[in-house]
């Protein structure tokens, strides 16, 4: 228990620092002299932004946008700080009250282009109008210069602004004749509008879920106390929690507020205010009554008799009088926090029950007071956090209360409870046993009527209650007559299950679910006689996992057989096709005619050796068929046309079988050694083929056919060389968090590796610079209208006389311009002669030795010597690259070699 108070300690502590961050960041941009450039916010990632620093200010003026359009504002008074109250400013060398009315004025530039953008606008003392862009968007009761003129309002809003612009002239208007403070209480904010509408919708929901956690504890305790009323903690616990939701509901999300929309500000602002005086009474008579030891009932009254005067003051006296006087009661609440503290550590030296608990409450609460207090005091510009605190604490304090009743309970439990309680709550225990088993128990007697407490998950097996149905129609709904048979002898030998053991079914079917069944005797008591009682397990689960293990565990034999015996599958793959076929012939002839001892051979060479690689469905297939066979061979009679159309449709499906078991290896098998099985194939060494033609060099000279003959055999598909040239591009995708989809085109041409090695290795210069360089950002690609993720596509084709390899993307291009000034700069190419190139030739230039767009020399280029090795490669077999680049569309590498 002590660990996890520790960890709700250190959550809260946590939960502070991270909301006092902004308070202390040096990064967040802040207005300065009424301009405020957000150009170095990124609000995608970093959300809404704090309209925090000097905005202009117009004392005694309301101005309106046009005035400002239009050159009517007169000289400024100066500029003040958000958020601030403007109490204090010197204007005029005198410093303002918290009484009057001004105009507010700040410019916003460099927004996202794009986009709509919305304002979270907080309670400002006490009445306000926004305009952005001259476009009234929020106004908080009536603002006027003078408390006649005047209506004060307490909703928070977050009004959107309905133009996209990527500047906002903000106008704001702000008038108090009704509240100590007069000004910008509280931060502002600016952002996307899904952003703010977002983190509203989750301020909101927070402060709901708080209210109504705090409500459901309010009640929770005073049905305590009405449950025992000795007991006074319940009941101030539950009024302290009471007042802290109503506090909530008027000071939070505003609920009251929302509510009664027409209720006075004044009213709402002195019940906000009763809040504190109440909750602080309430939470000290709570203490009080778990220690009253050490907390003296003196210093209760006092604290009660103080609260009372603020509570009178509250109502005989305006806003403008009693909210200045707030500062003298929370000294008042700081000094009581000190003397619980004091008395919470005196009562766990004592160890007096829950104390240690409460102690930590209490010191989550009092962190959120001193933080608040400094926020209403502008100290720091956190947020107001007394919710979350008194949240962790009510909490805890729930725990106190919930434990020292719950021992109560259990000891008055303890004393009442008689035998019979004793034996009922034993028999529920039982039975919660067996509900929470997951296995179906019911029993029967000699006749067959399931008898009462049955488990749940009977009822669920079988779909409805089953008290006094026959217990045999129940299991064996498809004749249950000789199972009767079986179980009268249990019960005519006294339970001796022994006689029937292993002919009683050991598993049931029902409804596509497989169970097991037990079988127990319990033996005759008293007047009640002996039974037999079923234990139900569904292993329905259970058995699709074991054929699943069985069907991974054979097809592990398959691949593991194959890969060890490759020659041996593929000339075993010749022989089942050579069956299949003579199978085909035989069936096709006259039944007359028909040898069928040598048709039922094919069928068991086949599901021998289909057995041996562990092809057991088309082994099962080949064994059907001989059974079908069976009569026939045996009796030497002839075959029915039935027969034979019956033994001809079961073979298609055999080789259908084969065909599929054969596709479902092509993951872990290759896709050729598998195809290989359906045509004549031998595997030959180069050596081989190198004797060959030396000692065919004669003939190949003279006859050309042969020389063809000869060459193809050294041919081989590219694929596995395409397929690196992807898997590479992936990978390096994955790294420049770029999204790219390949494409291949031509897998299956075939060419002679030997003389294109290296020029093929090379190319993945060009396959890594179309993702590094040419692949844009997903975000880039957005903003420039293109999908998300971009494309690659790789394409080969080869005839008699070339090989054409075709490799293109859809990123930005090559820009010419650039490429001639890297070109200059690095002293690739002269002045004179970069003059009289054409854009073609100057995008050839990256494939010169030195050349690198790239400053910095990381692992993936900048050195220069990527492209230009392709140039090389291409060249030595006299071949030609072609370059067709378009600058924001993509780029085109197309490579042609001779294919001698």
């Amino acid at each position: 228990m002590k660990r996890k108070l520790y960890v709700i300690t250190i959550a809260f502590c946590l939960n502070l620092i991270y909301l006092a961050g902004p308070a202390f960041s040096s990064s967040i941009p802040l207005a300065e002299k009424g301009v405020l450039d957000a150009s170095s916010w990124d609000f995608v990632s970093a959300g809404p932004l704090n309209l925090d620093g000097q905005w202009e200010f117009y004392w005694n003026k309301l101005y309106y946008p046009d005035d400002f359009s239009s050159g009517g504002v007169s000289q400024r008074t100066g500029y003040i700080d958000a958020p601030g109250y403007w109490d204090g400013y010197m204007v005029n060398g005198k410093d303002l009250t918290g009484l009057g009315y001004a105009t507010f004025y700040l410019k916003i530039k460099n927004l996202p282009p794009n986009k709509l953008i919305a304002f979270d606008l907080p309670l400002m003392h006490t009445a306000y109008r926004l305009w952005a862009n001259g476009e009234l968007i929020a106004t908080n009761g009536v603002v006027g210069t003078s408390k006649a003129t005047s209506e004060p309002q307490f909703l928070p809003k977050t009004p959107v602004l309905k133009q996209m612009a990527t500047e906002v002239d903000l106008v704001l208007q702000i008038s108090n004749f009704h509240h100590n403070n007069g000004g910008i209480w509280q931060t502002l904010k600016i952002g996307l509008e899904e952003d703010i509408s977002a983190m509203d919708q989750m301020r909101t929901g927070i402060e709901l879920f708080i209210l109504g956690a705090i409500l459901i504890m309010a009640l929770y305790h005073f049905a305590l106390f009405a449950l025992r009323r000795k007991e006074p903690s319940p009941m101030f616990f539950g009024l302290f929690c009471l007042d802290v939701a109503f506090r909530i509901s008027i000071h939070g999300v505003t609920f009251f507020s929302v509510i009664f929309p027409n209720a006075s500000w004044e009213v709402l602002v002195k019940l906000d205010y009763f809040t504190l005086y109440f909750g602080l009474s309430f939470f000290c008579a709570f203490i009080q009554s778990l220690f009253p030891a050490e907390f003296k009932r003196i210093v209760l009254n006092i604290i009660v008799g103080i609260s009372a005067l603020f509570v009178i003051f509250t109502i005989v006296m305006p806003a403008t009088v009693f909210t200045a006087y707030l500062v003298l009661f929370q000294a008042v609440m700081v000094l009581t926090s000190l003397y619980t503290l004091a008395v919470l550590i005196w009562s766990s030296v004592k160890k007096r029950e829950g104390a240690r608990v409460v102690l930590i409450g209490c010191f989550l609460i009092i962190i959120a007071q001193v933080n608040d207090i400094l926020y209403n005091h502008e100290v720091i510009h956190t947020a107001e956090i007394i919710g979350f605190g008194l949240f962790f604490m009510i909490f805890l304090q729930s725990y106190v209360l919930s434990a020292k009743f719950s021992k109560a309970f259990d000891m008055v439990e303890e004393l009442s409870v008689g035998l019979d309680r004793m034996v009922k709550e034993r028999t529920a225990a039982i039975k919660d046993l067996l509900d929470n088993t997951g296995q179906g128990f019911f029993s029967f007697a000699r006749d067959y009527k399931v008898q009462p407490f049955t488990s749940k998950a009977t009822d669920d097996f079988f779909g409805k209650p089953i008290e006094d149905e026959n217990a045999l129609e129940l299991m064996y709904p498809n004749g249950y007559e000789d199972k009767e048979k079986l179980l009268n002898l249990i019960f005519e030998d006294a339970g001796n299950l022994g006689l029937v053991e292993g002919i009683l079914p050991s598993e049931v079917t029902r409804d596509d679910h497989i169970y097991k069944v037990d079988y127990h005797w319990i033996e005759s008591r008293q007047n009640v006689e002996g039974r037999i009682m079923i234990v139900m397990t569904d292993i329905t689960t259970q058995r699709k996992l074991e054929r699943q293990l069985k069907a991974d565990e054979e097809k592990n034999q398959m691949i593991v057989k194959i890969a060890v015996d490759r020659h041996g599958f593929i000339d075993f793959l010749n022989e089942v096709n050579m069956c299949l076929d003579k199978i085909k012939e035989i069936l096709s002839g006259s039944a007359s005619d028909m040898s069928i001892k040598e048709l039922f051979r094919y069928f068991h060479t086949i599901k021998g050796g289909m057995s041996s690689y562990f092809f057991y469905k088309v082994a099962d297939k080949a064994h059907d068929i001989e059974n079908l066979l069976e009569s026939v061979r045996t009796d030497s009679a002839l075959p029915t046309e039935d027969l034979l159309k019956s033994v001809d449709k079961e073979t298609d499906q055999l080789k259908e079988e084969l065909k599929k078991t054969l596709r479902d290896l092509d993951q872990i098998i290759p896709k050729q050694l598998i195809e290989a099985g359906f045509q004549p194939y031998f595997r030959i060494s180069e050596s081989k083929i190198s004797r060959l033609e030396a000692i065919l060099e004669n003939e190949m000279r003279t006859n050309p056919a042969l020389a063809g003959a000869i060459k193809g055999l050294r041919r081989q598909p590219i694929r596995n060389i395409m397929k690196k040239f992807a898997s590479d591009a992936e990978g390096l995708a994955v790294n420049l968090g770029k999204k790219v989809n390949i494409t291949l085109e031509g897998e299956d041409t075939e060419i002679v590796h030997n003389s294109f090695k290296p020029m093929l290795s090379s190319l993945i210069h060009i396959v890594r610079n179309c993702v590094d360089h040419g692949i844009e950002e997903p975000e880039t690609r957005l903003a420039a209208h293109k999908p998300e993720v971009g494309t690659l596509d790789i394409k080969v084709e080869a005839d008699d006389k070339e090989l054409k390899i075709n490799i293109s993307d859809d990123g930005a291009g090559i820009d010419a311009d650039a490429i001639k000034s890297i070109a200059l700069e690095k002293g690739l190419i002269g002045t004179t002669q970069v003059e009289s190139m054409t854009e073609s030739e100057l995008v050839k230039l990256i494939f010169t030795p030195g050349f690198s767009t790239n400053e910095i020399v990381t692992d993936l280029s900048g050195r220069g010597v990527g492209m230009d090795a392709v140039a090389e490669e291409v060249a030595k077999l006299r071949g030609s690259i072609d370059v067709l680049s378009t600058p924001g569309v993509g780029t085109q590498f197309l490579i042609t070699v001779p294919n001698a």
